[in-house]
């Protein structure tokens, strides 16, 4: 399967209700470099949302909000990231044969050992203030929603950093309304919901392989040897005691992990502007393969959250139907939040690239789904009883292929039928 550009009737469907300042996923060199931060990835520190909320049509008042957000900041979940690079430096060091740089970055490394060593994988103080952040705009945008003995069900995955997450989420809520009745779970059960992928998803892993110019990419752009040679000084031990490749990655892992700590070190000036580059667009890539909308799924991606999409829709109707839910909040990990945004077609992380190197272009992770990256659709309903939805990407209005007169609110049920009839919701049992 190859890579190609497209304009499809989604596309089309888009730049109809789309506001021009929603081509949000556009970047450049330019900025690549600007921001060394960016080449993180999807550890990118969160960017606070940069618009206000569109006043909603007369008559309709805010009363539901469907929220999922990734985890906070957190230290990197690979302990070797950390480890490898300090034993191959201290090693090289004690043979003679670091550079002064090589010396200087291992000092470096050492100081963030000394802070991350027993935290692996663990929220950081940002993470905390990330969450409590998204907390308090929900709760100033849409007072209406958390009045007074309002309602909060709140779900997170087992694992430390999203329970702490949503703890932080919810603390921040009951401090602005403290009559807020708030109902906080994490078992296996509620992943089965919010951190796991659809069978057809998992059926076409198991036997898709990437084209070869996608391995070729990956090839041209993983490239150590200056790189190494700036840290070690004897070539000849350099090409045959030292994984060069192994080395370069960990110690950009270890990098743009900085951006999330509270006591960053300085570790991005050690590679080149195009060396960050490079292994971001790797990353990129990957991504984009494995979860985004790429041409090489033809589709398949879409389906990896279908149990969140389900879940979504649920807790909307039953809301809508019922009442006595003002908001479901659910707390994960960018595994499912980043297939999600494509899962919902999301107009700002629909990009399409004719060819790898061009993918910055169209689609980047660092905007899909950074630290903290979460998905809102907030649910206004008017006293005839009409229910429209606007989505929010990190908090940031957007748009989905679906027609509207009124963007970026959508009417309820058109959006239910968008999704039910795109993705068969009522007859395929194996999503």
């Amino acid at each position: 399967m190859k890579f190609h550009a497209k304009l499809t009737l989604t596309a089309v469907l888009m730049l109809l209700v789309m506001n021009s300042s929603d081509i949000s996923a556009q970047t450049s060199i330019e900025d690549l470099i600007a921001h060394p931060e960016y080449t993180g990835g999807v550890h990118l520190n969160y960017p606070e949302p940069s618009g206000k909320p569109t006043k909603a049509p007369k008559g309709y008042k805010p009363f539901f909000i469907n929220h999922i957000a990734r985890h906070g900041s957190r230290y990197l979940v690979w302990e070797p990231n950390y480890t490898q690079p300090l034993e191959a430096l201290r090693k090289a060091d004690s043979l003679g044969v670091l550079t002064p740089l090589g010396k200087d970055v291992l000092g470096r490394c050492e100081a963030v050992w000394e802070e991350a060593h027993d935290r692996i994988g663990e929220l950081t103080p940002l993470g905390v203030l990330q969450h409590r952040g998204v907390a308090e705009r929900m709760y100033r945008n849409y007072p209406s929603v958390f009045s007074k003995g309002a309602h909060v069900v709140a779900r997170s995955t087992t694992v430390p950093r999203c329970m702490l997450s949503m703890m932080a989420c919810c603390d921040r809520l009951k401090e602005l309304e403290p009559t807020l009745d708030m109902t906080k779970t994490a078992s296996g059960r509620d992943a089965l919901h919010i951190a796991s992928t659809g069978r057809k998803y998992t059926e076409y892993k198991r036997t898709h392989k990437s084209s070869e110019k996608v391995a070729a990419f990956f090839k041209e752009h993983r490239n150590s040897e200056r790189f190494v040679a700036s840290l070690i000084s004897d070539k000849a031990y350099a090409d045959t005691a030292v994984d060069g490749q192994a080395l370069m990655t960990n110690l950009f892992a270890t990098a743009f992990i900085q951006q999330d700590c509270p006591k960053p070190v300085e570790l991005m000036d050690i590679f080149t502007d195009q060396e960050r580059i490079d292994m971001w667009q790797c990353g990129n890539l990957g991504f984009y393969i494995n979860n985004g909308p790429s041409p090489e799924s033809e589709g398949m991606n879409r389906f990896s959250q279908m149990a969140l999409l389900r879940d979504f829709i649920h807790t909307a109707d039953d809301a809508i139907e019922n009442g006595g839910v003002a908001a479901s909040l659910r707390f994960s990990h960018d595994s499912y939040i980043l297939p999600f945004t494509n899962t919902l077609m999301l107009s700002d992380c629909s990009g399409e690239a004719s060819e790898p190197e061009d993918l910055y272009k169209v689609w980047c992770d660092f905007k899909v789904c950074p630290m903290c990256a979460n998905v809102q659709m907030v649910f206004y309903r008017n006293k005839a009883g009409n229910v429209i939805v606007k989505f929010l990407h990190n908090e940031n209005e957007v748009g989905i292929p679906v027609e509207t007169d009124m963007y970026p609110f959508y009417n309820w049920s058109d959006v239910k039928a968008f999704y039910q009839k795109e993705y068969d919701y009522d007859n395929d049992q194996s999503l």
